[in-house]
């Protein structure tokens, strides 16, 4: 199979607070196979994913801008005492090279000529950067390649101290919006009528970012599948789906998009070299992943599926969020299940991990 970077910009917003993710790229080419091929052919598709041999794989949207590509962060541990107290010294003598650890002394209030006579002090300013790098969503190309080959912490955590505050992944402008609800049969709020609050993103650049260019919605995502099956079926369901759009709220226009490229891609994290990986999209537990396993850092999440946030309490999955740290069994090149949503339901939820796998030896085996 080959692995293909697709690239597009969105048009209009998309629901929610962040890109869609896997799951919402899954069932929107399912969509788009079921319209353009017929519903056999897409049947055909899923009976694949539960028999454990899926035809494609997609990671989430992730954000692009000028300065290249982003991909979700491996899940980072906050550097220990010992770590800190080194690093301490270490920098004491260039902390107007570290623009990140420079604007955070400037917050304090403490000058430079200060945290170089305090020891303690300094120690303490590094370990609320160590939180915050710990909490990154998004590395650089460049910085997620050279974590995946030395895994490296320190050296990563001194590239994020170095770095201008400024250049970090385009977010988009979040917004909370007020509706009301309507009864579609009678074009009508029903008398008494019902506000509610939704929350989306769009491409621009959030007040008070003005050293920051504006995103313009350019994003991407990977997406693993045989040479035929994309060219033949899923660019087509692609194509289709500029216009259909992705995610919720597709009626009233929201996540439209255009395709700008795609082209093959290759990396050395995208081969089975190891047994410690990193996971792009979202994940179901399964036998082959070693979650008890100390270097296994993962975060687990719980979602609801759309259409049930109407019906009272319902069913929630968990899974493993992207950036999930984990050591497995056996190599591959998924990981994850195709889950069905109820019990006979040909629906399937499909939580499949894309993996990029660290380079054999070091701290990673």
């Amino acid at each position: 199979m080959a692995v293909y970077k697709v690239r597009l910009r969105l048009n209009s917003s998309v629901l929610g607070l962040s890109l869609p993710g896997s799951r919402t790229l899954y069932g929107a080419l399912c969509w788009g196979v079921r319209y353009l091929a017929g519903e056999a052919h897409l049947l055909g598709l899923l009976e694949r994913f539960g028999e454990g041999t899926p035809p494609f794989l997609v990671t989430g949207l992730l954000p692009s801008d000028k300065g290249g590509d982003w991909l979700p962060c491996p899940r980072l541990r906050p550097l220990g005492r010992s770590v800190l107290a080194r690093l301490a010294e270490s920098i004491v003598s260039r902390l107007e090279e570290l623009p990140r650890l420079k604007k955070e002394l400037k917050k304090l209030e403490v000058s430079p000529e200060h945290a170089r006579q305090d020891q303690h002090l300094l120690q303490q300013v590094l370990a609320l950067q160590s939180k915050k790098w710990a909490g990154t969503s998004f590395l650089s190309r460049q910085d997620f390649d050279t974590f995946l080959e030395d895994r490296n912490e320190e050296a990563l955590f001194m590239r994020f101290l170095a770095q201008d505050p400024s250049k970090s992944p385009p977010a988009g402008v979040p917004r909370v919006e007020l509706h009301a609800s309507v009864d579609r049969l009678v074009n009508s709020t029903g008398g008494t009528g019902q506000l509610f609050f939704q929350q989306s993103t769009w491409p621009g650049r959030k007040s008070g970012e003005a050293e920051q260019e504006a995103w313009d919605g350019s994003c991407y995502f990977l997406l693993r599948s045989e040479e035929g099956l994309f060219r033949d079926t899923l660019l087509p369901a692609l194509r289709l789906l500029e216009d259909l759009g992705i995610g919720g709220d597709r009626s009233v226009g929201r996540g439209r998009f255009t395709l700008t490229r795609w082209e093959a891609v290759d990396a050395p994290w995208l081969e089975p070299r190891s047994q410690v990986c990193t996971i792009l999209s979202d994940t179901a537990v399964e036998p082959r992943l070693a979650l008890e396993d100390e270097a296994s850092f993962y975060t687990l999440a719980s979602r609801r599926p759309w259409s049930e946030w109407s019906r009272g309490p319902g069913n929630r999955f968990l899974f493993l969020a992207p950036g999930s740290v984990l050591r497995v069994r056996e190599q591959g090149y998924w990981y994850g299940r195709a889950l069905p949503y109820a019990d006979g339901s040909r629906i399937r939820l499909l939580l499949l991990g894309f993996p990029a796998f660290f380079a054999p030896g070091g701290a990673s085996e």
